[in-house]
C-alpha cells in the first residue's frame, strides 16, 4: 500500500454539485482534495470557461469550511481553442455562484495582467492556470503572476499531457518543475501540480514525494475517481434525455 493512502480523505469522494460542460471533469476529485488538504486562503483562476473546476474549488471550500476567497478571471469571449463563448455562459456561472457561493466566489471579467493588479504581492496560496494553451500564453500567464504567490504556495498547470495542435502547456511544465516538489496527473488531458516553497501540509508532501518514488498508485486513485465524475455526468446527461423523450407534445 502507499504511504499517501493515509491522506485519501471522504471531500476525494464527492460527486459535483454542478455540471458543466468540461474538459476538466475527471480532476474534480483531486480539487475537493486539494482545498481541503491545502486550506488556501486566496485562490485564483486564470481561464474559468464554463466553471467546472472553479464550482468544483468552491464547493469543497464550503464544504469543508477553509474560509477560502476563490477569483475567477477570464474574459469569458473564448478564445482559438476553446472556441467562442455565448455571453450566457458567464450570466449562468453568475447566477450559480450568487446563489451557492456569495461570499466565497468573485468572478472577474478581465485578462489576466490587469486583474492581477490589485491582488497584494505573496498573497495567493493556489492559482489554477488555465487560458489559452500556447506556450507563449501559458509562460506569459504565470509570469503575470508569479509575484502574487505566497511563500509556500501551489500552482496548477491543465493540460500537460497535450502535444498536437499549437498546444505548448506540456513544454512550460517541463521547465517550471525543474528542481521544484511536482506532481502529474496523466488523465483527463494531464495536470501538472507544482510547489512553490519548502513547507507545505503533511498531504501535500506526501503526494510530491509520491510523484518522485511512486505515482502511479495516486495516478490511478484519482483516475478513477475521475471517471466515476464522468460516469455520473453522462447518468445525469441520459435521464435528461429520458425526460426530454417522454414529455408529453404540448
Amino acid at each position: 500500500m502507499s504511504a499517501f493512502a493515509q491522506y485519501l480523505t471522504s471531500s476525494a469522494f464527492l460527486l459535483p454539485a454542478s455540471i458543466r460542460e468540461s474538459a476538466w471533469s475527471e480532476h474534480v476529485p483531486f480539487a475537493f482534495w486539494l482545498v481541503e488538504v491545502l486550506r488556501p486562503r486566496t485562490l485564483v483562476e486564470l481561464g474559468t470557461f464554463h466553471g467546472m473546476s472553479f464550482l468544483a474549488f468552491c464547493q469543497s471550500i464550503k464544504a469543508n469550511a477553509t474560509g477560502t476567497k476563490a477569483y475567477a478571471i477570464d474574459t469569458w469571449k473564448g478564445d482559438p481553442h476553446a472556441g467562442t463563448l455565448p455571453d450566457h455562459v458567464y450570466r449562468d456561472l453568475h447566477a450559480i455562484v450568487s446563489e451557492r457561493y456569495p461570499t466565497i466566489a468573485t468572478l472577474i471579467r478581465s485578462d489576466f495582467a490587469s486583474a492581477a493588479r490589485p491582488f497584494a504581492d505573496g498573497s495567493v496560496d493556489l492559482l489554477h492556470v488555465d487560458g489559452f494553451h500556447t506556450y507563449e500564453a501559458v509562460n506569459s500567464d504565470f509570469h503575470a503572476w508569479q509575484s502574487k504567490l505566497s511563500e509556500n504556495s501551489i500552482v496548477l498547470f491543465h493540460d500537460t499531457q497535450v502535444f498536437d495542435r499549437d498546444f505548448g502547456v506540456y513544454k512550460f511544465w517541463q521547465e517550471i518543475r525543474a528542481g521544484r516538489p511536482s506532481f502529474e496527473f496523466e488523465h483527463g488531458h494531464g495536470l501538472g501540480v507544482v510547489g512553490f516553497g519548502t513547507a507545505f501540509p503533511p498531504a501535500i508532501e506526501a503526494l510530491f514525494t509520491a510523484g518522485e518514488t511512486d505515482p502511479a498508485f495516486v495516478r490511478t486513485v484519482f483516475a478513477r475517481l475521475g471517471r466515476g465524475v464522468i460516469d455520473a455526468i453522462d447518468s445525469f446527461r441520459l435521464r435528461r434525455v429520458r425526460r426530454a423523450i417522454a414529455a408529453p407534445i404540448p
